[in-house]
């Protein structure tokens, strides 16, 4: 019995150990974030894409979301709405946490002519990024990417892979998508955000408040304005006013003398006056 007392600190000790070691295992499973590169229209070499990989693996954990990145040029007969949102499911699951972003290489087929790049989300995503963000701010730093002729990648990239695009513009396009998920995931992100989309708005409202507020401030200013000047004669009630002076040559005094009435005295002051898909989320823009 009493080597047993002695074992107990040693037994918990163990279990709590165990215990952590779990906790910890479960901890790491649970913050993996898959990530995934599909290039159906070969625009990208290997080693873009195997540097992608590790780029989009880096945002996937910052974030806490699956990411995935698709270049294609044949929507297999769907919407580009509906093709974006088939790849996700098929690589992540349907109602997963993710995002995935999907070129369209077919503006030039006339199946596909209103075709537009779309970014699919799913599960918590779809809240992290509504459609407004991704239309006005995530896709303009994918396509300063994509614009972007002076690109750099890694390794040799591929000129003119579609209509004058190289490789290293695909290869940039991503690198923006990732940083962009990475600022606007954030609540300072968003605030950034909203204040350039609606920058205008935002200073005419301050300008029209300035302006209210002047006004006002000027109405109150002149309703508390004195009217007459500080002065004891403005108090008194000269109908009750008796003086008398009586004048001595040679002690030379003054004597005056004042009644004030009795309704005078009673007087008190005033007072003062006082892109919708199937996942519910997402949006697309066209090139």
């Amino acid at each position: 019995m009493k080597k047993c007392k002695k074992l107990l600190p040693a037994i918990i000790f163990a279990v709590l150990t165990l215990f952590s070691a779990l906790m910890t295992v479960t901890a790491s499973a649970a913050g993996e974030y898959r990530v995934i590169v599909e290039d159906f229209d070969s625009c990208l070499t290997k080693d873009e894409k195997a540097a992608l990989v590790q780029i989009m693996q880096k945002t996937a954990d910052k974030i806490k979301l699956n990411v995935g990145y698709c270049i294609t040029a044949d929507l297999e007969g769907m919407t580009h709405q509906h093709y974006s949102d088939y790849r996700l499911d098929e690589n992540f699951g349907y109602g997963s946490d993710s995002v995935m972003l999907v070129m369209v290489n077919s503006h030039d087929k006339p199946e596909y002519a209103n075709a537009t790049d779309e970014i699919s989300t799913a599960g918590a995503a779809i809240s992290r990024f509504p459609t407004s963000l991704i239309e006005n701010s995530i896709f303009p730093r994918i396509y300063n990417g994509l614009d972007d002729v002076n690109a750099t990648s890694v390794g040799t990239p591929m000129k003119d892979v579609y209509k004058g695009t190289s490789s290293a513009q695909y290869y940039q396009a991503c690198v923006q998508f990732c940083g962009a998920l990475e600022t606007y995931s954030s609540f300072w992100g968003k605030v950034g955000s909203f204040v350039a989309e609606h920058i205008a708005e935002l200073l005419m409202a301050i300008v029209v408040a300035i302006i209210i507020a002047a006004l006002a401030a000027g109405g109150t200013k002149s309703k508390y304005k004195k009217k007459k000047p500080l002065s004891a004669n403005n108090y008194l009630d000269r109908r009750s006013i008796q003086q008398k002076r009586a004048v001595d040559a040679f002690i030379r005094e003054y004597t005056t003398s004042v009644t004030v009435s009795s309704s005078s005295s009673s007087r008190s002051g005033g007072g003062g006056g006082g892109h919708s898909s199937g996942h519910g989320g997402g949006g697309g823009r066209h090139r």
